[in-house]
């Protein structure tokens, strides 16, 4: 079983990193709730989305420092899911910081966009990413094999992974 950080970042599109969140779910609260995960009818994963707002404000944010203080429901965790995280305001984030540094133990945090690079760099710095390329399937197993390629100048490894996904390797070799 994998285990994941209490702040995971996933880099795609809405669909394929929500789909990747709940599995992440599974496997942290465990195979019995995977019905209800899948279904999004699990009470202590809780989607934030600014879907109906332009973005995600710091009073957003004020309202799940709140509720974070309660104990889950049904699990023995509950999972905070941000979708569009990119739309996270500045002063939100910041906001935020004091809790994902300090999280109760029983907390997660899934961050959902298209573009980690709008978080800031202290949520970036503390949480697992997780790059999904455009068919929706993990990067992340080959990622470091693509780094290490590109540090020792091997030019058959760079070209064999990198074709796995041109968009990928155009983000990792460009860091």
């Amino acid at each position: 079983m994998i285990e994941y950080s209490h702040m995971t970042i996933i880099e795609g599109d809405s669909e394929s990193a929500e789909s990747e969140a709940k599995k992440i779910c599974v496997s942290i609260l465990g195979e019995k709730f995977r019905y209800k995960i899948e279904k999004s009818i699990c009470s202590d994963i809780i989607f934030i989305d600014s879907k109906l707002k332009k973005s995600i404000g710091i009073d957003d944010i004020r309202k799940i420092q709140k509720d974070i203080l309660l104990s889950p429901i049904e699990c023995d965790s509950k999972i905070y899911i941000f979708k569009n995280s990119q739309n996270i305001t500045e002063q939100g984030q910041n906001a935020l910081l004091k809790v994902l540094e300090d999280p109760p133990k029983n907390v997660n945090f899934i961050f959902l966009c298209t573009n980690h690079r709008k978080l800031i760099q202290t949520i970036i710095s503390r949480s697992s990413i997780i790059f999904l390329n455009n068919k929706g399937d993990s990067l992340q197993n080959y990622e470091d094999d693509l780094v290490d390629a590109v540090l020792s100048d091997n030019k058959f490894e760079i070209l064999r992974l990198s074709s796995k996904d041109m968009d990928f390797f155009s983000k990792i070799y460009v860091l």
